[in-house]
Formats: C-alpha cells, sequence, structure tokens
C-alpha cells in the first residue's frame, strides 16, 4: 500500500511540473501542511501568507527532486521549514544591521486542545506570546522544534522529518529548549502554571 501511494506521488508530482491545473490541485493538497510550519515562523496574518507563497513557489521549483521518500505533505513541509528558516535568518540579519527590533515571534495552535472558543484561543496565544518573548535569544532552529513538539503534539520523529535532520539532533536541540525554557520558569512561575492550564486545558 505504501509503495502504491509512493507512486502515485511520484506520478502527481511529475504531472505537476507539465501541467497547470494540476499544480494548482497539489498545491491546494499540500497547502494546510505547509500553513501549519509557516505559522511556527510568523504570527502576523499578512507575513505569514507572504511567506507560505514563497514557500509554494519554491516547492513547484524542487518537484523534480521529490523522489517519493517519505508522502508528498511531508516533503512540502520539509521544503517549507527551510524557506521560513532562511526567510527568518534573513530578517535577523537586516534587523542587526538596521535596529534593535525584536524578531516577530510564532503563536503557535495547539493541535490537541480540548477547547475552541475565542476567549481560550486569545487566551493560550497571549501565553506563548509571553513565552516566545522571554525566548527571544533562542535559536530559530531550537525554538521551531519546541514549538512543534510542545505547542503541536509532534513526536521528536515527526519534528525531524518537519525540520529535516536526524532525530538525534532534533532531541539535541529539544533538549536545550527545554533547559532554556526551564530557566525563564524559574525567573516566573506565574507563566509555568499558565501554559500548563493552557496545554491541558
Amino acid at each position: 500500500m505504501r509503495q502504491n501511494t509512493a507512486d502515485n506521488d511520484i506520478a502527481l508530482a511529475r504531472a505537476a511540473r507539465r501541467d497547470a491545473e494540476v499544480a494548482d490541485r497539489l498545491l491546494y493538497r499540500l497547502q494546510p501542511r505547509v500553513w501549519q510550519v509557516v505559522r511556527m515562523f510568523r504570527s502576523s496574518q499578512h507575513d505569514a501568507e507572504e511567506l507560505c507563497q514563497m514557500c509554494m513557489v519554491k516547492i513547484l521549483e524542487k518537484l523534480h527532486k521529490y523522489r517519493g521518500e517519505g508522502s508528498l505533505e511531508s516533503w512540502a513541509g520539509q521544503v517549507a521549514y527551510r524557506v521560513s528558516l532562511r526567510h527568518i535568518k534573513k530578517i535577523r540579519r537586516r534587523q542587526k544591521r538596521e535596529t534593535p527590533l525584536a524578531e516577530e515571534m510564532p503563536m503557535p495552535e495547539f493541535r490537541s486542545a480540548s477547547h475552541s472558543s475565542p476567549e481560550f484561543k486569545a487566551s493560550r496565544t497571549a501565553v506563548w506570546q509571553r513565552l516566545s518573548c522571554e525566548m527571544e535569544k533562542t535559536s530559530p532552529e531550537r525554538r521551531v522544534s519546541l514549538l512543534l513538539h510542545l505547542a503541536e503534539g509532534y513526536t521528536v520523529e515527526e519534528v525531524a522529518n518537519i525540520t529535516g535532520v536526524s532525530v538525534n539532533t532534533t532531541k539535541d536541540r529539544l533538549r536545550t529548549a527545554y533547559a532554556e525554557m526551564r530557566t525563564v520558569f524559574a525567573r516566573d512561575a506565574s507563566l509555568k502554571r499558565e501554559i500548563l492550564e493552557v496545554i491541558h486545558g
């Protein structure tokens, strides 16, 4: 079954390189995964939409490199991660040259959250904004890995797949990110309580 799926995805990727309509259908299919990754990097709706478009363009450019190792969604997530990471690093370099303004921080949605009311969403957004601001010196690689694992509920293996690195590298990033987060909690115990309340609903 997995081989049939891979063969179908390879055929679809090849067809999308020749047919604009097929390419549009493919991008429509991949958009949810790309959007999920992009929102880890950009909190602003406008900025996220622009970055998502950049990722979609790059996915089309890279279709010839898809070899069926994993689903198209998984592969697209890896491309989106790399494009987003380069984009954020470029912004950081420019900001360091121009102004000391802090980089925008990601506002993740909880995949496993039990509440969906506007009040609950606003509360969890505010909580993660606080943590993100406290961890602004954490590298984008570690911060995104932490958010994917803690906020979105992905396993270590899934985070490794999305970010395109080994499981061991992902574990190292998470270990460091969690240590940095614990340092934040040591300074602000109330933030730790609020995050636990948001996670567990």
